[in-house]
């Protein structure tokens, strides 16, 4: 079982250290996510890992996974869907310094302490589908009360039949 993570991180300390962080993070506080999704897990699992590349950039690399439970656009119906993110992140103490950043990683404005929740749930964002759907989706389900007919009625039959009518007429 992963252990509980700390809810704030200093990371500049962490890349200092070159620490690693496994573990999970509760899903309750990820408010934005929770308006995007039917249903949260518990948990995020998170491993991150801090420290220094080759140029000398604090970086914070790792995964980010939580399964959510989405509502399928052509169906309707609700799914489970694995989020995963490939954590690709820079420390930058101010927005002026991310166009310097070389572009395999994106930038993570940190000037002190941070949420570490926060920072999970601004992956798992960036991960939801741009269309949640089933790769299949079931056939639809009737409404209640309405009658399940086997072939739907042609809209232009009317127009068929005025047609025909018209054509009596002359």
């Amino acid at each position: 079982m992963s252990a509980p993570l700390p809810r704030w991180i200093d990371p500049y300390e962490l890349v200092a250290d070159r620490a690693r962080l496994v573990g999970r993070v509760p899903a309750a506080s990820m408010g934005r996510l929770a308006g995007l999704v039917e249903a949260l897990p518990e948990a995020v699992s998170v491993d991150l890992a801090f420290g220094l590349d080759a140029e000398r950039h604090c970086t914070v690399t790792g995964r980010v996974e939580a399964t959510v439970v989405l509502l399928c656009q052509r169906c309707l119906r609700p799914f489970e869907a694995v989020l995963a993110s490939e954590v690709s992140l820079a420390l930058v103490r101010d927005e002026a310094a991310a166009p310097a950043l070389p572009e395999r990683y994106d930038p993570l404005v940190a000037a002190g302490r941070i949420a570490l929740g926060d920072l999970v749930e601004d992956e798992l964002i960036l991960a939801l589908p741009v269309v949640a759907r089933h790769e299949v989706c079931e056939p639809p389900v009737p409404l209640a009360g309405e009658a399940v007919s086997p072939r739907r009625a042609n809209p232009f039959a009317v127009l068929a039949r005025l047609r025909r009518e018209d054509g009596e007429s002359s």
